[in-house]
């Protein structure tokens, strides 16, 4: 990947804000010289043909054949994405969500507000031990998928490192017409999401797949900047299938709208030097390969597990490999002796390492006991990894 700046501290938060690139804060640094020297307008028009790169670099990675550059929509967060996507929604009186207790907690007060508004029913989808979808229950004794108007989930949670079947539920939605809005802020960047339209081998149950898997049109993506795509903050993204927009009430359009379908979710005002960084990162993550990044990211969650391994009273609370044979580079960590997350983060952090504390607010739902949160990335070093086990020794 490219250099970054050296770090001050030995950054374990990707989950929270990844490492930029020197060429991402470069590109950012460029535009805004643009902006004094030209006016904002006028470097906006300059920086399009950047944006629109980055817009058609992410969909050739979620979707080569079935999304376009027109079909990205940039926000200034996954979270205003998602609310955006769910207020215009057009959903019947008394429709019924399907969603999971572990859903994110911004994404729970969105979705509680609009069933308090318009009377939508929130249905619960079955969730196994491990915190992750259970498809055999949901195939067997879970709700009718063909009975809810849309189902949502997040990809990976903000508060545990499990990959959930985000596949095998779409090849699920798509056999029944339901439409699926999948929150990726935690998964696009460390884990490859590309060929989601291949064969699903989804097994047997209601609605699985068998042969070619679901069209993307189907599924609805947004995500964020600042995380493992190692972008600025302030910009996320929503990538929308065609045949989701006509299920959208895009409102007033935005005056690039004719050319930008789905443009007309959002206002045309947005910092646009941090997009121009947001579609630098996008395009060295295409050049990097994000196979071969989730694989790096991969091998250094394998290596912090093994040093937490030889640490005595540490415990991480994700499984090797989950169900689904998919590792993420998320770790939740219980502190021996039933420590406090808060605190230990804290003095990590005078210590020169950066963390995060998971808390139930993260997840209301679900509630999830406290942990600290170790997240690495392809640029983590086995240096960082030392130092991060000396650290936790420290405490």
């Amino acid at each position: 990947m490219d250099a970054r700046v050296p770090a001050r501290v030995r950054h374990f938060d990707a989950a929270a804000c990844g490492r930029p690139s020197r060429t991402v804060l470069a590109t950012q640094a460029g535009h805004l010289e643009a902006e004094a020297e030209l006016g904002g307008y006028v470097a906006e028009e300059k920086a399009e043909t950047l944006v629109s790169t980055g817009r058609s670099a992410l969909a050739r990675m979620i979707d080569p054949d079935g999304l376009s550059g027109d079909d990205i929509a940039l926000f200034g967060s996954a979270t205003s994405a998602f609310a955006a996507l769910l207020d215009a929604w057009r959903l019947p009186p008394a429709a019924r969500v399907g969603v999971v207790a572990f859903e994110y907690a911004r994404n729970a007060a969105l979705l509680t507000a609009r069933a308090t508004r318009d009377g939508l029913r929130l249905v619960r989808l079955p969730v196994d031990g491990m915190g992750r979808l259970d498809l055999d229950r949901l195939d067997r004794h879970g709700p009718d998928l063909g009975g809810l108007d849309l189902a949502t989930l997040p990809h990976v949670a903000s508060h545990r490192g499990v990959v959930q079947p985000v596949r095998e539920l779409a090849a699920r939605c798509a056999a029944v017409g339901v439409p699926l809005l999948v929150d990726a802020a935690q998964s696009v960047g460390q884990v490859d999401i590309g060929g989601f339209a291949a064969g699903t081998g989804a097994g047997t149950g209601t609605g699985a797949g068998s042969g070619s898997g679901p069209r993307l049109g189907a599924v609805v993506w947004v995500g964020t900047s600042r995380k493992w795509l190692c972008g600025p903050r302030g910009v996320g993204f929503a990538a929308i299938g065609r045949d989701v927009s006509s299920r959208l009430h895009l409102g007033a359009p935005a005056l690039t709208a004719a050319r930008w379908p789905a443009a007309g979710l959002f206002g045309g005002e947005a910092a646009i030097a941090a997009r121009t960084g947001w579609a630098q990162a996008v395009l060295e993550l295409e050049a990097a390969g994000p196979a071969a990044i989730a694989r790096r990211i991969a091998d250094r969650a394998l290596a912090v597990r093994r040093q937490l391994a030889a640490m005595p009273g540490w415990r991480v609370r994700e499984p090797l490999v989950d169900a689904g044979g998919q590792p993420s580079g998320i770790l939740t960590v219980e502190l021996p002796d039933g420590g406090d997350p808060a605190t230990a983060r804290a003095r990590l952090l005078a210590d020169g390492v950066l963390t995060s504390a998971v808390t139930a607010e993260r997840a209301p739902w679900e509630q999830p006991s406290a942990a600290l949160r170790l997240s690495v990335h392809a640029w983590t070093t086995h240096s960082d990894i030392e130092g991060l086990a000396a650290a936790l020794a420290r405490l």
